[in-house]
């Protein structure tokens, strides 16, 4: 577990009684059998050094530029030399690279510049390859820019981390990338802004989309936190969607953000991961409030998201969990929701309110842990409520001692309607492996009126009349 600091793997010393207070907080207060594991920390490579030198582009066509390795295999794209607009896509020409620096480039979200790969895989293999980007604003970096589905950007078999964020990042897309035997942080970003509300003091939408991940680390390590009071390292309307990742037997806390505002997470694939870990994981642990539907989540160990709970602003927002499968756990519930008094600053920061509905979560806790599984576990959120309907669950060997669905762990008001659970697949009337149901499925047409038009499959909802679960 990370704190509301994140630690950034053991780095950041000032703030090690907070992360300690955290911890100590956060862990299961149940009597059967609490869970008190902490994630290792240890820094497993150091930073490869950056190239200062930009590289010139290639070619005479002045709509596109193209740019190549120099003979070291670097390339540094960099905006302070060269002026990009929009009007100018930029291609990196395929080939092996040591690492891509692109920096200080600033179009702004309403006419990105594209950069992408030409005539063929651009790869970034060894110890130390990376993709560092720096002081960005307005691009989008993709593998595909026919917008397909190819992973024109390849990174493999490093023992750091594959992408570096750094500085003022905003309206930045990366996607159609693919990732094998990456060690530490996938994409990482130390973000040290200083939160105002004012545009230019937060990372503002950075989207992570249609990336392929296997026999990795973390994902994503995105830092941020409070320091004397005030916010730091903020990320709205930050969206993380179509990621497909498996395989890795100590992920941990495969997706962790802080400070996030309005976040999307959704349409990813997660399966295969935490065999080898017995911590008390999230595959998403997101501090925030937001949106997470549509994920699939299977053959894993911990919560799908442990959503961290708090408002940035003076208005309470909400978190949607909704239209997610989540099957398969060796331990624990699908989801988990709390929040922490530390999180909640005077004029910055509030409460968030929080709906889980139409889920569908099964063989939850297949190891027995003496923790009970759940739908969702329901800790305080300190003057949020929780509303849970719509959802769908079966074979929990160890269920919630309250309820089926929730587990009641604080003092929160959990309003809680139109929940089915019953001991197994068949008579839940699921249909095996598409998780669908069949016509003589008690949960078919027996919801209560949802929030959402459509299900996991993108099937169209009776808005009035809908099924229980996730799939119509």
């Amino acid at each position: 577990m990370k704190g509301v600091f994140s630690v950034g793997r053991g780095r950041y010393v000032g703030f090690v009684l907070v992360i300690i207070t955290i911890l100590l907080s956060c862990k299961k207060t149940s009597s059967l059998s609490p869970d008190t594991d902490i994630p290792d920390t240890t820094i497993t490579g150091t930073p490869p050094k950056e190239d200062p030198t930009p590289t010139d582009p290639v070619g005479s066509d002045p709509s596109i530029l193209y740019f190549e390795a120099s003979g070291n295999r670097q390339l540094v794209i960099d905006g302070s030399k060269f002026k990009y607009d929009c009007e100018t896509s930029i291609r990196i020409k395929a080939g092996n690279y040591s690492s891509i620096t692109i920096r200080n480039i600033n179009a702004g979200a309403g006419c990105p510049i594209s950069i992408s790969n030409d005539g063929g895989n651009v790869v970034l293999a060894g110890t130390r390859s990376a993709l560092t980007l720096a002081n960005l604003d307005g691009v989008v970096i993709t593998g595909d820019i026919k917008g397909g589905d190819n992973k024109g950007f390849i990174f493999k078999d490093n023992d750091y981390r594959a992408i570096i964020l750094q500085d003022a990042i905003s309206n930045l897309t990366l996607s159609n990338m693919s990732f094998s035997n990456v060690k530490d942080y996938v994409i990482f970003y130390d973000n040290r802004l200083n939160y105002t509300g004012q545009q230019g003091s937060y990372s503002d939408n950075l989207k992570i989309q249609k990336m392929d991940c296997v026999g990795t680390g973390q994902f994503i390590q995105f830092n941020g936190g409070i320091n004397g009071g005030s916010l730091v390292g903020v990320y709205k309307n930050l969206e993380i969607s179509y990621i497909n990742y498996r395989d890795s037997p100590r992920g941990g806390n495969i997706f962790y953000i802080n400070n996030a505002l309005d976040y999307d997470i959704h349409h990813n694939v997660i399966d295969n991961v935490n065999t080898d870990n017995n911590n008390h994981n999230g595959i998403f642990h997101v501090i925030g409030n937001g949106k997470f539907h549509n994920n699939f989540v299977s053959n894993h160990q911990g919560n799908s998201i442990r959503a961290w709970a708090v408002s940035i602003g003076n208005t309470p927002k909400d978190i949607l969990i909704y239209n997610n499968i989540v099957v398969n756990s060796r331990k624990y519930s699908a989801f988990e929701v709390q929040a922490f008094s530390n999180m909640m600053v005077g004029g910055q920061t509030t409460y968030a309110n929080v709906k889980v509905f139409n889920n569908t979560c099964g063989n939850l806790n297949l190891s027995r842990d003496a923790f009970p599984a759940a739908v969702v576990d329901i800790y305080g959120l300190l003057g949020g409520q929780c509303e849970v309907f719509n959802n769908l669950g079966y074979n929990f060997p160890v269920r919630s001692p309250k309820s089926d669905i929730w587990h009641p762990l604080g003092n929160t008001k959990i309003i809680g309607s139109d929940n089915l659970y019953f001991n197994s697949l068949d008579q839940a009337g699921l249909v095996a492996e598409s998780f669908k149901l069949n016509n003589g499925s008690p949960a078919k047409g027996s919801g209560m009126a949802t929030l959402v038009d459509n299900d996991f499959y993108g099937i169209h909802r009776d808005g009035n009349s809908p099924s229980i679960g996730a799939v119509e």
